[in-house]
């Protein structure tokens, strides 16, 4: 478990924009241990992923009205059943904010996780979403 602690930066960066009533574009960075095989990966890849956050993203309207713009950056692990667990804010802007990307990140399901040694094992992930107007 202490592996899955020490943290060594792998590409995987992705930009999208979803909307309600205002835009939010979309980082995903993936954080992964070394000696990796394989990142875990949503079903489509990250235009998948980015898809599926366009489609389930709501931008709350008391922040659009209060004009909160910035970023929220979450980070979840990747089980090895291809479940979300552990999604924490770990950079937040405001709670309704907070509260929102958590809750997508928190829906999305079916991930292939990622694989060292030939067996699957848990890999944490982090995307930072930007809400602006």
């Amino acid at each position: 478990m202490k592996k899955l602690v020490l943290v060594i930066m792998m590409a995987c960066i992705a930009f999208a924009s979803f909307a309600q009533d205002k835009n939010a574009t979309m980082e995903v960075k993936s954080t992964v241990a070394s000696g990796f095989d394989k990142c875990a990966m949503y079903p489509g890849g990250e235009n998948g992923m980015n898809t599926f956050i366009h489609k389930n993203i709501d931008y709350p309207m008391a922040a659009i009205k209060s004009g909160k713009e910035g970023n929220v950056t979450v980070r979840f692990t990747v089980n090895t059943d291809g479940s979300v667990s552990n999604v924490k804010v770990v950079k937040g802007l405001e709670p309704s904010i907070d509260a929102e990307a958590v809750k997508v990140v928190s829906k999305m399901k079916g991930w292939t996780p990622a694989m060292k040694g030939g067996k699957a094992v848990p890999m944490e992930y982090e995307v930072k979403c930007n809400f602006q107007k």
